[in-house]
């Protein structure tokens, strides 16, 4: 029981938002981040949590991205919403600073972890011409039909040709 105790708080957290399951992605499939949620249509799937660090600098927080899409990828989503860094306090053994010596005290200590929510998009199917109407029409530019090339050819400035003699 005490090991369950010690485990169940050591790795990242994740719930699950949906009974039905999806086949995972290939590792090198990407995966989308946004940091709002999106606008439906979406299954979600699961909150999902990276691990907890120390501190938050770039390099942590790329870490715990990839945290993330790793986790989705598994869960078989394409995208993560909703993406934001939260702080968890902890109490236990911290260093203690008052001594010219390395001694623990009780204390508290905040640890960083990214969360957000994996979802299935549905793929976007490029809209097809003939469903798009826009409202005031389609508008195009009249130009001009240019001229035959031989017409052009004359149009064109060129330098004139010198023939130098000595």
């Amino acid at each position: 029981m005490l090991l369950w105790g010690l485990t169940a708080c050591a790795g990242p957290r994740m719930k699950r938002l949906t009974d039905n399951r999806f086949p995972p992605l290939p590792a090198e499939e990407p995966v989308d981040v946004y940091v709002n949620a999106l606008e439906p249509p979406l299954t979600e799937i699961a909150i999902i949590d990276s691990r907890s660090y120390a501190y938050v600098d770039d390099e942590v927080k790329l870490k715990q991205l990839e945290e993330l899409r790793a986790k989705a990828r598994r869960l078989g989503a394409n995208t993560i919403q909703d993406v934001r860094i939260l702080a968890k306090v902890a109490r236990g053994m911290v260093l203690d600073e008052r001594t010219p010596f390395t001694s623990w005290k009780q204390g508290v200590y905040e640890m960083f972890f990214m969360r957000g929510t994996a979802v299935l998009t549905p793929e976007a199917e490029p809209a097809s011409f003939d469903e798009l109407r826009p409202r005031g029409g389609w508008v195009v530019e009249r130009h001009e039909t240019p001229p035959p090339l031989e017409a052009a050819l004359d149009m064109i400035p060129m330098p004139a040709l010198r023939s130098e003699q000595p």
